[in-house]
């Protein structure tokens, strides 16, 4: 209706169809905005039509065709008049004024004009007011109150912390040193009041929280032994998952809970579900490679959603499921809108999240740094010894795809899945599916992508290759805790080489360091922090010295040091770790050219710290209380 209402339709001619020009000026009248400037009446369109033809064809000398053989004019005919009765009916019913059409469209109020991400936002009881968290120009996450009818905001004075919830009495659930490790974050839930009393401290290491409706209990998410729990009330596990669990809402009447469910951790494609509180779960709405924001609406009839389904480019909306998987489009385009909140007359409350992703990678024969991004959706995390090589992947398709770049080349795409690691010998590239099972191994020259055996459907999180044989991979089956395996790529299923008992934590690990002699790699323990594996199921020693924000990035080519990264990208300084003597000398420092809205940084690097890659993703959201989505 918009368009018909307001957008200038293509022109006829360009068509290429070969229709006399008095009938291509009939149609534009019928497609006139005015309806003043269209046909009166059907009958004086069909005189129109029949005149225009018979003097086309009087004037070119030539023969009309048979009445059995003028169907296409009947046809045309057709078509035009159903369209000027349609332009009638739209202007009766919109009162011949575009005005009123354009009343009839969802409006949008912004209400935030800082430069930062916004990560939660709640109508207020009344819902004259808005309570949400963001990270504005750089600075730590707060919370902030706004009014529905004003552009400005006012920071609430507590601790920095980011908002989960708000009760019906207007109680907040608030998490206290909220951190993120790229896209994933944890705090300690605390209660607070919108006036800004002291916090009180409930429970720590919590991702989510949400209150039941009457404002008595709190669900939340935290994630021990290496699965997600969704517990309601606290201590009561309705579902558990290797993967995670984000935008908790419980349903009106208190009894179920939607929630989206990502089989990946820190990957947010995955499915919207419902779990009730005898712990049975059921799958809406399945096969997005993006699901982010979900509310209620007030009445428990429908779950509102952002989603990206098809392409990560297009395909963006704010979707609709019933409880009993019925879907339907609220709004469809190419902006991505994340459903934060619904109020009970209906106005929604949403943020517009603007993604800048880049690749980076100081490679062979360049002495700065050069753009690599392949799409607006790319990631790497795997750069070669010698900076002569690099892999990236394309996530703008829901099965990601695998490139390989050479210094200076251009991108030649291997095959599916997210790309890990190149054997020493360069000839094939292991790649993790989206879905986390088979593993993928790609050739780089002849021969074809195959499929690695998994009859135990383990789901694998991280790959790298030990030699040019075989594989090294962290996952985990269903139900059981992450594992390290190893896997022959030309006979043979993964065999688990990590001790009985222990859990290895792949949250913030974004790559696997084998040392230079393919007999070690180094891992997050759940419970004993960074250790040295040995894949032949041999003893198990501490990375000593470390400091609490340091992730493990590479070995270096003597085997003797790790090299070490800290600061979350606001930069990340490398440095050398000596493993027999703990001292620390610089590598090199990694950063972003601009931190603002700064949510997600990985890296890769050289044993030498000479060549890197850097994946830096900056959201830049606004937040905007819509009315008229129906």
């Amino acid at each position: 209706m918009t368009a018909i209402l307001r957008e200038d339709p293509p022109d006829p001619a360009a068509l290429n169809v070969a229709v006399p020009p008095a009938v291509l000026r009939a149609l534009r009248r019928c497609l006139e905005k005015r309806p003043q400037e269209r046909f009166e009446s059907a009958r004086d369109l069909a005189f129109a039509l029949e005149s225009s033809v018979d003097s086309s064809s009087a004037s070119s000398g030539t023969a009309l065709p048979p009445v059995r053989d003028r169907r296409w004019l009947i046809a045309a005919a057709a078509t035009l008049i159903i369209g000027t009765l349609i332009g009638y009916a739209l202007a009766r019913v919109s009162g011949r004024s575009t005005t009123v059409a354009a009343n009839l469209q969802p409006q949008f109020r912004r209400l935030t004009f800082d430069k930062g991400t916004i990560r939660d936002g709640r109508f207020t009881p009344d819902g004259q007011s808005i309570i949400y968290g963001a990270a504005w120009n750089g600075r730590p996450l707060k919370v902030f109150m706004a009014r529905v009818d004003s552009p400005e905001s006012a920071p609430l004075t507590m601790p920095d912390a980011r908002l989960l919830s708000i009760s019906k009495t207007g109680e907040l659930a608030i998490s206290l040193g909220h951190t993120y490790e790229g896209w994933m974050g944890e705090g300690t839930l605390a209660r607070s009041s919108v006036l800004g009393s002291a916090p009180r401290v409930m429970i720590e290491h919590v991702r989510e929280a949400e209150w039941a409706p009457d404002g008595s209990e709190l669900a939340i998410v935290r994630r021990v032994g290496g699965l997600e729990r969704l517990e309601f009330p606290v201590g009561t596990i309705l579902y558990e998952t290797g993967g995670y669990i984000s935008d908790i809402r419980i349903s009106p009447d208190g009894d179920r809970i939607a929630f989206a469910d990502h089989p990946v951790f820190a990957d947010d494609a995955g499915s919207v579900a419902i779990v009730d509180k005898q712990k049975r779960r059921s799958v809406l709405s399945d096969g997005w490679i993006s699901v982010h924001g979900l509310a209620w609406t007030k009445d428990g009839s429908e779950i509102w959603f952002g989603g990206t389904k098809g392409s990560a480019v297009s395909g963006d909306g704010i979707y609709s499921v019933t409880p009993e998987g019925h879907q339907r489009a609220v709004l469809v385009g190419p902006t991505r809108y994340k459903i934060l909140d619904i109020a009970s007359d209906g106005r929604v409350l949403l943020s517009y999240d603007h993604e800048d992703k880049l690749v980076e990678a100081l490679m062979a024969g360049s002495s700065t740094p050069v753009d690599v991004t392949l799409r607006a959706q790319s990631s790497a995390t795997w750069i070669a010894d010698d900076g002569s090589v690099t892999l990236i992947a394309d996530q703008s398709s829901a099965s990601y795809e695998t490139y390989l770049l050479k210094a200076g080349g251009s991108p030649i795409h291997l095959g599916t899945g997210q790309p890990a690691s190149l054997s020493p010998d360069g000839k094939w590239a292991v790649s993790t599916p989206v879905d986390g099972y088979p593993l993928f191994v790609h050739p780089t020259g002849p021969g074809s992508s195959r499929e690695l055996p998994d009859p135990d459907k383990i789901l694998f999180k991280l790959a790298g290759w030990l030699d040019n044989n075989h594989v090294i991979a962290f996952g985990q089956k269903a139900g059981d805790r992450s594992q390290g395996f190893v896997q022959d790529v030309n006979n043979g299923p993964p065999r688990r080489f990590t001790p009985e008992g222990s859990t290895v934590s792949t949250e913030r690990w974004w790559s696997l360091p084998v040392s230079p002699d393919h007999t070690r790699v180094v891992a997050a323990d759940e419970h004993e922090g960074t250790m040295i594996y040995s894949v032949n199921g041999g003893s198990v020693e501490p990375v000593k010295n470390l400091k609490p924000d340091d992730v493990v990035v590479q070995w270096t080519s003597d085997g003797r040091a790790l090299l070490v990264a800290h600061g979350n990208g606001l930069p990340w300084v490398v440095e050398r770790l000596d493993l027999a003597s703990g001292e620390r000398t610089p590598a090199a420092t990694i950063r972003a050219h601009d931190p603002a809205g700064l949510r997600l940084s990985v890296i890769g690097i050289s044993p030498d710290a000479k060549y890197w890659v850097h994946t830096y993703s900056r959201v830049l959201s606004d937040l905007y209380v819509v009315e008229g989505l129906k």
